[in-house]
């Protein structure tokens, strides 16, 4: 991982490291001209005085003092005054009997150790990946090289250009079992013919491969690989005869397939010219060790300890490490330890390094007390890992957390804030109001007004949320419209208000998630929120540029509920007359528009499925209920009143005009469907 410094901007970028720089990162010298950094013991701390163990996993010598200033030999400052210190040189000062540096105790927190392996090992990053990245750039099967790596299988290599089919020449690699059958095909002259060496077992195998892989070259032997591919795609269109049979079907997506792995073969491979990173980088012998701050082990009571899962894998590796320098050490001079046992101690350290890092082949990490231990990948990723739990999503100031509910009423643009909320959080601006107007004297007594609520106090956070929008987040932010700005609005209760229609950007429902709340306080964030990230501007996907605010269910059973109350029709017997031999048009409260019907509702005299007469200057849709606004309109009764009065009687409404007046058309609805805009003759859902 690299920190690259630009002139716009800091930002960090993970990749590759060679041997060189890992080993930088790892060891530093001594005055004395000794390096210090590899891990050698596999312990921990002592069991009765509970310090480190030299050279282990909490060495003090390579990872620094537990004490600020204090080295492991424990003296006072005034006596380490008259001791004799060792300067480095750049400044730091070490104890000439521990050699313990004299510094700060936080430098446990990034100061890096190292195990030396007794042989190169795979990193399963780039092994149990699929695509695994090691095949891709030596053009092998996936399952070769595990094996190879864990020393399930030998292989052998054959120059190419000893081989006279195209196919075998493409394979260059070969187990035992296709050697005996590349004899069988060549004949008694296969053995003075073939140009072969044994590649061998383990990850030393790959590595040589690695090391002489040509990037340059693979990019153009992929292209004219691929070019012939396609030659051979177009023979096959062009034939028509060819693609009846069932094996050119078969050859054809062969060929696709083969296709597109050259095309990504040559991807990966200009990826790393780009980045200036080697392939053997991805095989390492040197295994870094974290600041022992980041893998504690912490002491909670009498003799009990709590551990890292970390800790313990560490230990397997070097446990399994020793064991395998010393298989080394006895077959370099003694020459009596089999080869099987060198290989089978190989493949447990590579396994013990799997599961530190990730999983393992099989996906068992080492159970412990019938807990499962947590690699190093495993802390990093998910929800509860190292990156979303601690970074991402750590505390900031300014800022709530509470449960979303529906809030109907809300305009698209507002959220329903709690009041303890906005009392809290614009408790400054609150603050320095309460001193303008002069009914505090200082922030104590403000302080006080406010945790009493004084009266005042609401009315000037009224004015306050005003003045600012506030941003509403919801975890995890995986595109833009996961963190918007609304217009805050006080309410009671302890849960954030939400629009329905802004759920689809946030992910959200209402089935008990949390948001964050955030307030911005510069007035650079104040703008870019209120003219950039509020939830009325963002209606559109910015991936697909589709409608994101549409209703959802909640709001269309609502719609439903509103709307479905059927309306009256007008039979020929109850036309203008009513039971009560009264006015049709005084049998249900009349409004001139469509805001009297809301304001009544407001006020309690109307419920939302009473049915209200609404005058309208025009009418665009048929009072007699018909769908097809063509058909002609049909009236139950028309009546002609002595002075030239016209009155026309429709199922759904009815039309007045007089001899010197303008005509005045009633509808007849209710008032769920003026609040949704619904005309009378639509229906919703029903028929």
């Amino acid at each position: 991982m690299t920190i690259k410094d630009r002139p716009t901007a800091i930002f960090v970028e993970v990749g590759l490291a060679p041997p060189e720089i890992v080993k930088a990162w790892c060891e530093r010298v001594l005055p004395t001209g000794e390096r210090i950094g590899e891990v050698t013991n596999s312990e921990t701390i002592h069991y009765r005085t509970h310090q480190p163990i030299p050279d282990g996993l909490f060495c003090q010598r390579i990872f620094g003092p537990i004490k600020s200033y204090q080295c492991l030999c424990r003296l006072s400052p005034g006596a380490r005054q008259s001791q004799s210190l060792i300067e480095g040189s750049k400044g730091e000062r070490y104890c000439s009997f521990c050699e313990v540096e004299i510094t700060r105790s936080s430098v446990r927190r990034y100061r890096m150790g190292h195990i030396k392996l007794a042989t190169a090992l795979v990193h399963p990053w780039f092994m149990q990946e699929n695509p695994c990245h090691i095949a891709l750039a030596l053009n092998m099967k996936h399952k070769l090289i595990i094996s190879l790596a864990y020393f399930s299988l030998a292989v052998s290599y054959v120059d190419p250009r000893s081989l006279q089919c195209l196919a075998l020449k493409r394979r260059a690699l070969f187990t035992p079992r296709q050697m005996t059958i590349l004899f069988l095909y060549m004949g008694r002259d296969a053995s003075s013919h073939l140009r072969r060496k044994e590649v061998g077992f383990g990850s030393e195998s790959l590595i040589e491969r690695l090391q002489s892989l040509d990037l340059k070259q693979v990019i153009r032997q992929g292209v004219s690989l691929w070019q012939l591919a396609y030659d051979e795609f177009v023979v096959y269109t062009k034939k028509p005869e060819l693609i009846k049979k069932k094996k050119s079907t078969a050859l054809l997506k062969k060929g696709a397939h083969r296709k597109r792995q050259l095309t990504r073969r040559a991807i990966m491979a200009r990826k790393m010219i780009l980045h200036q990173v080697r392939p053997e980088w991805m095989c390492f012998r040197l295994l870094p060790v974290l600041p022992p701050d980041l893998r504690p082990l912490i002491k909670i009571e009498g003799e009990l300890f709590v551990s890292s899962d970390l800790n313990e894998l560490y230990r397997k590796v070097l446990y399994r490490n020793k064991m395998l320098h010393h298989f080394h050490f006895l077959h370099k001079n003694f020459g009596n330890v089999p080869e099987l046992v060198e290989h089978h101690s190989a493949r447990m350290l590579q396994e013990a390094v799997d599961v530190l890092i990730k999983k393992g082949v099989e996906g068992k990490p080492y159970p412990i007390n019938s807990k499962p231990l947590r690699s190093f990948s495993q802390v990093l990723q998910g929800k509860m890992g190292r990156f979303r739990q601690n970074l991402l999503g750590k505390r900031v100031d300014y800022s709530a957390r509470s449960v979303i509910v529906v809030g109907p009423e809300l305009a698209m643009h507002q959220c329903g804030m709690p009041i303890e909320i906005g009392l809290d959080l614009f408790q400054p601006f609150l603050v320095r109001k309460l001193i303008q107007v002069e009914l505090a004297t200082n922030m104590r007594h403000a302080q006080r007004l406010i945790d009493e609520g004084h009266s005042l106090v609401m009315e000037l956070l009224r004015q306050t949320v005003q003045d600012h929008t506030v941003l509403l987040n919801r975890a995890p932010t995986l595109h833009r419209l996961g963190i918007q700005a609304f217009q805050p609005m006080l309410v009671s209760g302890r849960a954030i208000q939400l629009h329905p229609l802004v759920c689809a950007g946030f992910n959200a429902d209402f089935d008990g998630d949390q948001m964050a709340l955030h307030v911005p306080l510069s007035m650079a964030a104040q703008a870019e929120a209120r003219f950039l990230m509020l939830s009325s501007f963002n209606l559109l996907s910015p991936a697909q540029g589709e409608a994101v605010a549409v209703p959802s269910q909640d709001m269309l059973l609502g719609l439903y509920s509103m709307t479905h109350e059927p309306m009256p029709y007008f039979s020929n017997e109850e036309v203008f007359w009513g039971k009560n031999k009264g006015s049709i048009l005084y049998s249900f409260p009349c409004f001139l528009n469509g805001w009297g019907v809301i304001e009544a509702y407001q006020q309690g005299f109307i419920s939302l499925h009473s049915n209200v007469w609404i005058q309208l200057d025009t009418i665009s849709f048929p009072l007699d209920g018909t769908r097809n606004e063509k058909d002609e309109q049909e009236a139950k009764e028309v009546h002609w009143g002595a002075q030239g009065a016209e009155v026309r009687i429709y199922p759904r409404g009815l039309s007045q005009k007089g001899l010197w007046s303008k005509c005045a058309n009633y509808i007849l609805t209710n008032a769920g469907r003026v609040f949704v805009g619904l005309p009378p003759h639509r229906r919703f859902f029903h028929s």
